[in-house]
């Protein structure tokens, strides 16, 4: 008999702190959505919290899924950084 032992998978985090001028948040809503696999209403709040000073921080299952979000949330003149949990 095989014993299985379930590891937890490491999720990563993408912490969203701010945005400077010129801030492209349809772009942004629509990476929420397609690389962390938010629903796009819920990418929206996110994106609307930000714009109005919040910290906002998005659990992803990957650590590339992570850096890709962060990648373009930065492209797209947002301040996003990779936070492993």
């Amino acid at each position: 008999m095989i014993n299985l032992i379930a590891w937890p998978m490491p999720e990563y985090n993408v912490r969203i702190s701010g945005y400077a001028e010129g801030a492209i948040k349809v772009a942004a809503n629509h990476a929420l959505e397609e690389v962390a696999g938010i629903r796009l209403a819920q990418a929206k709040e996110i994106i609307d919290r930000v714009l109005n000073g919040e910290s906002v921080t998005v659990t992803v299952s990957s650590e590339s899924n992570a850096h890709t979000l962060a990648k373009l949330l930065t492209a797209l003149n947002f301040v996003a950084i990779v936070e492993r949990r």
